[in-house]
C-alpha cells in the first residue's frame, strides 16, 4: 500500500490507497427493514458510493480492516413509525463496540418517525471486521430511506 504522496501541482498530500467506504441501504423511502427484539446483523447496505480498496463487502454488510490502526465509523438510520424503541449498534468481530444509536418513537398514530446518527473511533487489528446491528424492542420494522437516512461509512484515520 502506498502510504502517501505529494501531488506535483499544488503540493497537496494525497493518500491514494487509504481504506474508506460509504454505502447506502437499498430501498426507497418507507421500505421496511425487518427487525426483531434481538440484535441482528444488517445486510441492507448494498449500494456502494465509495469503497476504496474493496474492504466493504455488500453481501455481508461488513468492513474488514486491511491494516491495524484507528478507524472512524458512522451510521445513520431511520426508525419505523410505530410506538417502539429502535436500537442500532456498531459491532466489531460480532461483539458490540459499546455505543448505541437509540431512536425512541412515542408515536401511536403511525404517522411519524425519527432519524439519527452515531460516530465512533475504534482501534482495529488487521482482519477485524465491523458491521451494524439493529433491533426494535417491540419487534417493529424500521424504514430504509436510501441516500438520505440509512447509510454506513468508515475510514482509516491513523
Amino acid at each position: 500500500m502506498t502510504a502517501a504522496r505529494i501531488q506535483s501541482l499544488g503540493g497537496q498530500l494525497l493518500y491514494p490507497e487509504l481504506p474508506i467506504f460509504h454505502v447506502d441501504a437499498v430501498g426507497t423511502a418507507g421500505t421496511n427493514l425487518a427487525l426483531t427484539s434481538s440484535f441482528a446483523e444488517l445486510t441492507v447496505f448494498t449500494n456502494e458510493r465509495v469503497n476504496r480498496g474493496n474492504h466493504f463487502n455488500t453481501s455481508t454488510g461488513r468492513f474488514t480492516a486491511p491494516v491495524a490502526g484507528v478507524y472512524e465509523f458512522e451510521n445513520y438510520m431511520i426508525s419505523g413509525n410505530a410506538n417502539d424503541v429502535f436500537r442500532f449498534q456498531i459491532y466489531v468481530n460480532g461483539a458490540s463496540a459499546g455505543k448505541e444509536l437509540r431512536l425512541d418513537t412515542g408515536d401511536t398514530t403511525n404517522a411519524d418517525y425519527l432519524n439519527g446518527s452515531m460516530k465512533i473511533y475504534q482501534t482495529l487489528a488487521k482482519g477485524d471486521y465491523v458491521s451494524v446491528y439493529g433491533r426494535a424492542d417491540g419487534g417493529s420494522n424500521a424504514f430504509i430511506d436510501a441516500g438520505s437516512y440509512s447509510f454506513f461509512n468508515g475510514r482509516l484515520i491513523g
